[in-house]
């Protein structure tokens, strides 16, 4: 490292006006806050947001919107935050709903610790960076906008896909979860899922392939309820793929239309 450059983690001491501020925020419960916020506060809300992100107190999320760094996030300030992902999350854009690997760990399907937070959208974008924390944009039709219900996350509600709405959205986009394992291995989390809304859920999607994924899974884990509900009239002609992380190789399965490139015994070891 070249000895004349220093890099300064520490976050630098406020003036008395630059505390008083944020002490109200923080006595507010305004961990996260706006430009709009501030404009009561000071009169270049602009400039004492940059300067206050410059001294660590606070993380720019997005144009216009700040993470107050806590007081006893210690000396390295920000970096080393304590608000909840899902609350930041809620704050990229709207609509939105933790969905996908998130809601299926939220819920107690999944042991597994998803790679980043996955937040279903109608708009395009990409993903972000925040905190060295991932937030997965996934963009979905505002008709699969249904099955949400509002998570109590340090005083705040936030929108999250409830159980069946998870794994439908899962069987949608099984990239989004893991893979179709994940989904095998929810149904025997212990958490309750209500088949009848499970299959409503699965046919309000509009997507036939979410049927025949719902379909091999409910035969391969004897439910046999749900795999005698799907009739073949209602799945698409052709063959899917079960399992799209996987690579399209394996046999066929002409009752459900899928090309069966993953293996049911593995799913539950």
């Amino acid at each position: 490292m070249n000895p004349n450059v220093t890099t300064n983690k520490y976050r630098k001491g406020l003036s008395k006006d630059e505390a008083s501020v944020l002490s109200r925020l923080s006595h507010s419960g305004k961990s996260i806050f706006t430009i709009e916020d501030l404009r009561n506060e000071v009169t270049n809300p602009s400039a004492f947001a940059g300067r206050l992100v410059r001294k660590k107190w606070l993380v720019r999320v997005k144009r216009g919107l700040y993470l107050l760094a806590p007081l006893e996030a210690g000396e390295t300030g920000a970096d080393s935050h304590t608000v909840h992902s899902f609350l930041i999350a809620s704050h990229l854009t709207s609509p939105y709903y933790i969905g996908y690997w998130s809601a299926l760990n939220y819920h107690g399907l999944t042991a597994t610790v998803p790679p980043g937070v996955y937040v279903a959208t109608t708009k395009a974008l990409h993903d972000k960076i925040i905190l060295h924390r991932r937030y997965i944009m996934v963009s979905v039709s505002s008709r699969n906008f249904f099955g949400l219900v509002e998570a109590r996350i340090e005083e705040r509600d936030v929108k999250i896909s409830n159980p069946e709405k998870t794994l439908v959205d899962c069987l949608d986009h099984p990239e989004h979860c893991g893979g179709v394992g994940e989904v095998a291995r929810a149904f025997f989390s212990g958490t309750t899922v209500d088949m009848e809304r499970l299959l409503r859920y699965a046919r309000k999607m509009k997507n036939r392939t979410i049927l025949k994924r719902l379909g091999f899974l409910a035969d391969s884990l004897d439910i046999p309820d749900i795999a005698a509900s799907i009739k073949r009239s209602e799945l698409s002609k052709g063959y899917s793929i079960l399992d799209p992380t996987l690579p399209s190789e394996g046999r066929t399965s002409d009752r459900w239309g899928l090309r069966i490139n993953a293996d049911p015994e593995d799913w539950l070891k």
